[in-house]
């Protein structure tokens, strides 16, 4: 899918996060404005490799990042930093097919059930590709070679079929977590539930549904 659909597919997200973006800006704008400065941040550090992080944890910690925007409503900054993590999970040498196992539960997080989709095939199309027990993938090497860290590759297959369950058991409407946003937004600080619950009394009076105690759907 070239990223012209993948916007077109995207577009049905965009009310709903705008919707939690003003919810989070409103509660608080300071912290919102702090937040996404740090992780624009650390996105640009992985970006220019100050790490110094191979091609797997790069792509792990781009997905995380992009969780993170997307835990405070900015869903086209998520899904820029989602990109970026597939750019590095292509050359992934360790765990591969765990790569885009994690890429593909950030894609049901959206939801976005076709990338999910196609990061699960992605992740399939590897196994064939395992390097022997004694051989060595050396960054940059053609053939999409990856080497194994769990004990076998069953155990990757297992993961993966794991991870297509939850895809199909997922929801097909963006499900909010305003005790995980107040936790990226005061992950130490007192203050963590009250912005928690300043979150939920904006979220109900501007039209999202309760899901359970701790998630809220845009109705």
């Amino acid at each position: 899918m070239d990223d012209e659909s993948r916007w077109h597919s995207a577009d049905r997200l965009r009310v709903p996060y705008d919707a939690y973006l003003r919810v989070v800006d409103e509660v608080e704008p300071a912290l919102s404005d702090e937040i996404l400065k740090s992780i624009g941040t650390q996105s640009w550090r992985i970006i220019k490799d100050e790490e110094g992080l191979d091609e797997y944890n790069r792509a792990s910690q781009l997905i995380g990042i992009a969780d993170g925007y997307r835990l405070v409503g900015v869903v086209q900054r998520a899904l820029n930093t989602a990109l970026m993590a597939e750019s590095q999970a292509e050359k992934a040498r360790y765990s591969a097919p765990s790569i885009w196992c994690e890429l593909a539960r950030f894609y049901v997080s959206l939801p976005l059930k076709d990338e999910a989709a196609r990061c699960i095939v992605e992740a399939r199309s590897l196994f064939s590709h395992v390097a022997d027990v004694n051989e060595a993938v050396l960054s940059g090497q053609e053939g999409r070679r990856w080497m194994l860290e769990l004990p076998s590759l069953d155990d990757y297959k297992t993961e993966v079929d794991d991870t297509e369950q939850a895809l199909s058991q997922a929801s097909s409407t963006p499900v909010f977590d305003p005790g995980r946003t107040a936790y990226l937004m005061a992950p130490d600080d007192t203050s963590r539930n009250r912005i928690r619950e300043a979150l939920e009394h904006a979220m109900v009076d501007r039209g999202f549904k309760k899901a359970t105690d701790q998630t809220f759907t845009w109705v």
